[in-house]
C-alpha cells in the first residue's frame, strides 16, 4: 500500500496550494463551492436494491444542473469502470491499473491507495458497511480495508474465480459476492471465511441486489436466480433469451434486469412470475434503476428508456452517440448517465428533457455517484470527475 501526497488534476492542472481550502478554481475562472457531507452513496447503485436513487440530494435539481462545471479530475493509469462511492468528505473508487484509491471528496487530493495487483481487470467497486471497505478483483481474492488507513484488515485466497463487475452487498453479518465460476459466495464479515455457497448454471458477470432477505441475480445460463439471503437456498429462477450481464433491481416487490435478447423484464419477487417484458432494440448492459414509479436504464441501441414500472410501457428515450452500458443514477427529479460517446449527461426524469452535458475523455460506463450536490464518475481514459455548481 502506499500514501503519497499527491494533489488532483484540476483541469489538467497541478495545484500544489488552493485558494481556500474549501473552493476550487474552474480553468474559466468560476469558483465551485466545496460539498457538505451530510449524505453517503455506499455502493453501486446506491443501495441494496440497486435502485440507484439517491433521496437525500437537494443542492442539485432540474432548476440548476445546468450549472454544473469540473471541480475536479484525478487521473489513474488504467480504466475506471467500477462505480465511485462517497462517505464522510472522502470518495473511493478502483482502477484497472489494480489500485483501490482514497480521494479528497473536495479536492480530488489522494489520501491513500492500496495496490491489490489485479491484472487488467479491477471492475468490482468498493462497498462501505459497518466501518469497512469490501471489495473483491478479478484473481478471486475479497477484501476488508479500513477507510480511515487503506490497511488490509482480511482477505482471501481460495480457489474463486473472477470477481467481475458491481460491489459487494452487505447484510447479515455476511458479504455477499458473485463470481464468474457461476457461484454466489457469502463471506463472514468479520474474517472472509465462506459460509455459504449457491450455483448457477453460467458466469454471474455483476453484483446481486437485496430486498426482504431474498437475493437476486443474473447469470450467463440466461435465468434470473432468487436466492435465501441466510442459507442460500434457491427460492426461485426465471429464464430470459440470452445471458444477463447486469444487476437486477428491485421495487414495490417486482424485480427488473436486462438481457442479452434485448429485452427488460418485470418479475414477482416473491415467486417469480413473469409480469412484462418490454423490448430495446439491441443488448442491455445496464442496471434498471428508478424512482416515483419510473425506471430508467440503457441499452447498446444508443438510447436511454424512461419506462413505467408497472407495466413496462415506454415513456420516453433519449438518443446518445453511443453504447449505454452506464447505470444511470438518479437524484431529486434528474437522471444522470454516461455514453460511450464520451459524454456525460442529465436529463429532466418525468420528460427526458436534456438539462446537462459534458464532454470526458474516454467512455462512461460505471455508474456516476450524486451525493452532496456533486457527480462523481470514472472513464475508460484513467480518470476520475468531479462536477459541482459554479456560484455564477
Amino acid at each position: 500500500m502506499t500514501r503519497p501526497i499527491l494533489p488532483a488534476l484540476v483541469l489538467g492542472l497541478s495545484l500544489m496550494v488552493l485558494s481556500s481550502p474549501a473552493l476550487n478554481p474552474t480553468a474559466s475562472g468560476q469558483v465551485v463551492a466545496a460539498p457538505q457531507a451530510t449524505a453517503s452513496w455506499v455502493r453501486f447503485a446506491f443501495d441494496d436494491f440497486d435502485q440507484g436513487y439517491n433521496p437525500f440530494e437537494t443542492v442539485l435539481g432540474r432548476n440548476n444542473v445546468s450549472r454544473l462545471v469540473l471541480a475536479w479530475k484525478f487521473d489513474t493509469a488504467g480504466r475506471v469502470r467500477s462505480s465511485p462511492i462517497e462517505s464522510g468528505g472522502r470518495v473511493f473508487v478502483s482502477s484497472d491499473d489494480g489500485v483501490l484509491y482514497a480521494l479528497d471528496e473536495s479536492t480530488g487530493t489522494l489520501i491513500w491507495s492500496d495496490a491489490l495487483g489485479v491484472g487488467e481487470d479491477f471492475e468490482d467497486g468498493p462497498c462501505l458497511a459497518d466501518g469497512l471497505l469490501f471489495t473483491a478483483t478479478e484473481t478471486g481474492n475479497a477484501y476488508a480495508i479500513n477507510p480511515d488507513t487503506g490497511n488490509i484488515v482480511w482477505t482471501t485466497s481460495g480457489s474463486f474465480g473472477e470477481f467481475h463487475v458491481g460491489s459487494p452487498v452487505v447484510a447479515n453479518g455476511l458479504v455477499y459476492l458473485a463470481n464468474t465460476d457461476g457461484n454466489l459466495y457469502a463471506l463472514s464479515e468479520s474474517d472472509g471465511t465462506v459460509v455459504w455457497v449457491a450455483s448457477t448454471g453460467g458466469a454471474i458477470n455483476h453484483s446481486p441486489a437485496l430486498a426482504n432477505n431474498i437475493l437476486y441475480l443474473g447469470s450467463a445460463d440466461h435465468n434470473l436466480y432468487a436466492f435465501d439471503a441466510l442459507n442460500g437456498h434457491q427460492l426461485w429462477k426465471a429464464p430470459t433469451g440470452k445471458l444477463i450481464h447486469a444487476s437486477p433491481s428491485v421495487f414495490n416487490g417486482r424485480v427488473f434486469v436486462g438481457s442479452f435478447d434485448t429485452y427488460l423484464y418485470a418479475w414477482n419477487a416473491a415467486t417469480g412470475q413473469q409480469l412484462w417484458r418490454t423490448k430495446t432494440g439491441d443488448i442491455i448492459h445496464s442496471t434498471a434503476t428508478g424512482h416515483n414509479g419510473m425506471l430508467y436504464i440503457g441499452s447498446q441501441d444508443t438510447l436511454l428508456y424512461a419506462l413505467d414500472q408497472a407495466t413496462g410501457t415506454i415513456r420516453w428515450t433519449v438518443r446518445t452517440g453511443g453504447w449505454i452500458h452506464d447505470t444511470p443514477a438518479v437524484a431529486n427529479g434528474v437522471v444522470y448517465f454516461g455514453s460511450w460517446d464520451n459524454r456525460m449527461r442529465a436529463v429532466d426524469a418525468q420528460s427526458g428533457r436534456i438539462l446537462w452535458t459534458f464532454q470526458t475523455n474516454g467512455i462512461v460506463e460505471a455508474n456516476p455517484a450524486v451525493v452532496n450536490g456533486q457527480v462523481i464518475v470514472g472513464t475508460d481514459a484513467g480518470s476520475i470527475y468531479a462536477f459541482r455548481l459554479s456560484t455564477d
